[in-house]
């Protein structure tokens, strides 16, 4: 029986606004632990941690390249497997149908393939300006109230410990960089991808929170488009990743092992 080399398989994961590469770095050495088969590769998203070029519009096409560059500085691997959550999910879903060719696997987090009406498109668009422009105003006082939003009111009481690591990863951005990132690639700038939602063939893993009603709801109806995918429900809400991180370290390492080594 054959082998399989270690570190065969790159988990490419892709945080959420305000996050950076940070995010999942205790879960890279839970994941990695789990199965030395896997390496985790965390980007940080234009905007977000690393410098990025900000003379060009970073619209949904730049932000894949720049990610896709990323992965193929690791062709040394066998499968690639794409993760995000929320806007890291946007992106990931974007890469799926627009590059299929480029991942063996993807998992989506708690997030959407775009705003279907042109009208509310635009709308959020205003609404991921004047975000940017009150992050430039205050930045402080835009992540105390971004922590407030219904968004993440569902959210499992956290461990002081892990909710000061999440609010010194938030505060360590560059505000002008945010706001280009809102801006840019924001909800209100992502292109529907709903009906391209039956082209994308490799396996998926679905994750929402069941107390994330909206991502929830959105969730369930991407699972009946996408050929072959799975829906898991977590016992969370909009963050998985950080109200239930082993389990969510778990599910991922299974699904990579069910359906992509």
């Amino acid at each position: 029986m054959k082998m399989q080399q270690k570190n065969s398989i790159l988990l490419v994961m892709l945080h959420g606004f305000l996050g950076s590469h940070q995010t999942f770095l205790n879960h890279q050495t839970h994941i990695e632990n789990e199965d030395d088969q896997i390496k985790v590769l965390s980007i940080d998203l234009p905007g977000h941690g690393a410098k990025c070029e900000d003379d060009v519009t970073w619209d949904f096409e730049f932000v894949s390249r720049y990610v896709l560059e990323m992965i193929k500085s690791h062709q040394q691997y066998r499968r690639v497997v794409l993760m995000g959550y929320s806007m890291g999910g946007r992106v990931a879903l974007y890469i799926a149908t627009h590059y299929p060719n480029a991942i063996d696997g993807l998992i989506i987090e708690n997030a959407s393939p775009g705003i279907e009406e042109i009208e509310e498109r635009q709308k959020r668009h205003l609404l991921d300006v004047a975000r940017g422009e009150a992050i430039v105003k205050d930045y402080n006082g835009f992540v105390e109230r971004w922590a407030l939003l219904p968004l993440f009111n569902t959210a499992k009481p956290l461990p002081e410990s892990v909710a000061k690591s999440q609010q010194r990863i938030r505060l360590s951005h560059e505000p002008n960089q945010l706001k280009k990132a809102l801006a840019d690639y924001g909800t209100g700038n992502q292109p529907n991808l709903w009906p391209l939602l039956t082209q994308i063939k490799v396996p998926v893993l679905l994750l929402s929170g069941t107390l994330d009603v909206k991502f929830t709801n959105i969730t369930k109806r991407m699972h009946q488009l996408i050929p072959n995918s799975m829906h898991i429900e977590c016992n969370a809400g909009h963050t998985i990743h950080v109200e239930d991180s082993r389990f969510f370290d778990t599910i991922i390492v299974s699904f990579i092992k069910e359906e992509i080594q």
